[in-house]
């Protein structure tokens, strides 16, 4: 996790020599790695990072003045094709370079075309002296942040939120676009929680000039691009292959390499694919060390002997931690702990800590996550892309002999399925007639009206013209997950840096481009996966059931804070904003706690958000609009109102 920070006045006026010093104090408190300061004229830039001695350590590059090469380039992340980069580029003749490097000369060979060619995880600031802009850019997914916030005469840009807040002193306001958007569908990735900062989107690039700022996508998946094959064991290979690839990638690293193993499909694939380019001598990659959680007191959730599993497999137990003994479920987190982004409790807090403790101190680490593996190969079993795409290839008798053999899986009648397949190509006037997007009903009424368009996002239609409905499909759940990774944000106490093998840009691809029915079968669920590691991972792995989610320990402790938790919602600032109805909400409580858990996701979502626009203490009136305050953090002087090689942090 480096952090960057920059600033750039559009009048010339020089950098205020103290401003980049007490953002550093704001940063710090995020990375203890020895920062660097540039400033020149009116560009001022702040790096941390904590990485010795490898191709992407920190660099700080000036070209002369006046040079048409004077580009300054600040990177935070991992250029996973680098090497291929360098040889497109010329540069490979130079002996090894930093990413900052290839990643500048790219920008001087092609211009802002040169972000749709970097494959990794990162985030980038470019500063053009010649053409008087700030170009600011993330990764594809959006798994590193970027925010920037733009004043008359300057922009300033971060990769965390803080030194933002910080710079808009009590000009700090709620944006409800945001607020609705974590209630319902998740925010659009391009959004903050407050009015002023913006988040750069994923797969996107935005300019900054003087007198206009503009954003543009430079990535997007190839609805034409098909994989065909004559037999599955080459779908089989192929997915080796590029998961194999994927994983290489970032075990290419200086720093402790990590992974998450909970026994399930995705984390163990992951690890037991580590294992065997480890055992295969792959230069280059570090050796994998796993955390797994358990909890004892959950009855629905015992993953112990599973990971245990892969552990015996391996011939080494990793890090286990009991979450059973982690307290502090939906209890506001201390004051000096204070997240800017909604979500956080004490649990998740104690748990990040508890990580990073198992971890090597004074340095960062890189852990491995399976997001995507379930969302992406089939790990809940739903026909209807397969089915939807015979239906627009116009192959009736295939499509019926599917609908059977689904309908018999499934254990739903033909009909209900064949209906499925369809509803979703009616115009969206024609589905509000008897259906409605599912979000939590204590939204209230106005909200949804107000904010229809955000709300029926997850309605989205399925057309005939944007590639084939599995692929439209898998577009949209793609989507959903960059909204996601834009809701997480580090703490303090944060020591690692997330890397998701499954949202590789190469295997997504690869997945996005083959037929569905290689993906998912009936009675085969993760089909494609389970053929392709059948040597790979552990026969137990293989025909483990789905995993149960957990909701004894969630109920056990609302039912425990409820007299609190009730207190917050007569009357709630959610409320008051206008965002939901208090007393529908205190009656779903009501139901969650016999039995009705259908909205438990929601119902946390809501006391999270409650509690963290009450950690800031002033309101403006019934309207629940909170100003920025002081907050106890080190060298943060604003309260805002109310989830390889070593990923750097470089500047040329």
């Amino acid at each position: 996790m480096g952090i960057q920070f920059g600033t750039w006045n559009f009048d010339g006026q020089p950098v205020a020599p103290d401003l980049l010093e007490g953002i550093c104090a704001i940063t710090s408190a995020y990375d203890p790695g020895v920062p660097i300061i540039e400033s020149r004229g009116s560009l001022g830039v702040l790096l941390h990072s904590d990485v010795d001695g490898d191709r992407n350590a920190l660099r700080a590059e000036f070209q002369p003045p006046n040079s048409q090469a004077d580009v300054v380039v600040a990177w935070d992340g991992r250029l996973d094709n680098a090497e291929e980069m360098a040889s497109q580029l010329h540069a490979d003749r130079l002996g090894p370079l930093a990413d900052s490097d290839i990643v500048k000369r790219a920008y001087q060979s092609w211009g802002s075309g040169c972000f749709r060619k970097l494959i990794g995880d990162w985030a980038v600031a470019i500063w053009d002296a010649v053409q008087q802009r700030v170009l600011l850019a993330r990764d594809f997914a959006g798994v590193r942040q970027l925010y920037f916030s733009r004043q008359t005469k300057s922009v300033n840009w971060c990769t965390v939120l803080d030194p933002l807040l910080h710079l808009q002193k009590h000009n700090c306001q709620f944006r409800d676009e945001y607020l609705v958007g974590y209630l319902s569908t998740l925010p659009q990735s391009n959004l903050t929680p407050y009015l002023g900062i913006s988040a750069v989107p994923a797969g996107s690039f935005v300019v900054v000039e003087p007198r206009r700022s503009s954003a543009e996508g430079y990535w997007r998946f190839n609805p034409a691009q098909r994989t065909w094959y004559t037999n599955d064991a080459d779908y089989e290979e192929h997915f080796r292959v590029v998961l194999r690839q994927s994983v290489k990638r970032r075990l290419r690293s200086s720093a402790p390499v990590f992974a998450e193993l909970s026994g399930g499909m995705d984390s163990s694939s992951i690890v037991c694919m580590a294992d065997s380019l480890c055992s295969e001598g792959d230069d280059g990659s570090s050796e994998l060390q796993t955390i797994s959680y358990y909890d004892e007191s959950e009855p629905n959730w015992d993953e112990a002997p599973y990971f245990s599993v892969v552990e015996h497999q391996r011939g080494r137990q990793g890090k286990h931690l009991n979450l059973g003994s982690v307290q502090g479920f939906l209890i506001q987190p201390d004051r000096e702990d204070f997240c800017p982004l909604p979500g956080r409790d004490r649990f998740t807090l104690q748990l990040g800590k508890l990580i990073s403790d198992s971890m090597p101190a004074g340095r960062l680490s890189v852990l491995l996550s399976g997001l995507g593996g379930d969302e992406f190969l089939g790990g809940v079993p739903n026909p209807v892309a397969e089915l939807q795409d015979l239906f627009v290839q116009l192959r009736w008798l295939s499509l019926l002999k599917s609908v059977m053999r689904w309908s018999l899986e499934r254990r739903r009648p033909w009909f209900h399925l064949l209906f499925d397949t369809t509803e979703e190509f009616l115009p969206q006037a024609v589905r509000r007639l008897y259906k409605q997007p599912r979000i939590p009903p204590w939204i209230s009424h106005s909200i949804r009206k107000q904010y229809q368009e955000i709300i029926e996002c997850q309605m989205s239609r399925v057309t005939f013209h944007d590639g084939s409905p599995s692929f439209q499909a898998n577009v949209n759940t793609f989507e959903h997950i960059s909204r996601q990774l834009g809701c997480y944000a580090p703490t303090r106490h944060t020591r690692f840096t997330f890397t998701y093998p499954y949202l590789d840009r190469d295997l997504l691809e690869f997945l996005f481009s083959v037929p569905r029915s290689q993906i998912l079968r009936p009675g085969q669920r993760r089909s494609l996966m389970k053929r392709s590691l059948a040597k790979i991972l552990p026969e137990q792995i293989l025909q483990r059931r789905r995993k149960a989610y957990v909701s004894r320990s969630p109920i056990k402790a609302m039912q425990e804070l409820w007299p609190v938790t009730q207190g917050m919602f007569r009357p709630s600032l959610c409320g008051m904003r206008g965002i939901i109805d208090d007393a529908a909400f205190v009656a779903a409580m009501e139901r969650a706690f016999f039995g009705d858990t259908d909205w438990l996701s929601g119902l946390i979502a809501t006391v999270k958000l409650e509690q963290w626009l009450r950690a800031m203490p002033e309101t403006n009136g019934r309207s629940g609009r909170k100003t920025a305050t002081p907050i106890p953090r080190p060298g943060f002087a604003v309260n805002p109102g109310n989830v390889q090689r070593e990923p750097t942090t470089s500047l040329s």
